[in-house]
């Protein structure tokens, strides 16, 4: 299966809106946001080490 570059910038809209909403509007970081943000990434870790092998 094939995963565009396009497709990872993608998952990375929640962690980006989270923090962008952080700075600008004083929300604050809660302890599932950072679970989030660790899930998010880690799936992207495990992406492209699955496919830079190929």
């Amino acid at each position: 299966m094939f995963f565009s570059r396009a497709s990872q910038c993608v998952q990375l809209v929640r962690v980006l809106a989270s923090v962008i909403a952080m700075a600008w509007m004083g929300e604050t970081l809660h302890w599932y946001h950072a679970v989030g943000f660790i899930f998010v990434l880690a799936g992207l870790f495990v992406v492209n080490q699955r496919y830079r092998d190929h």
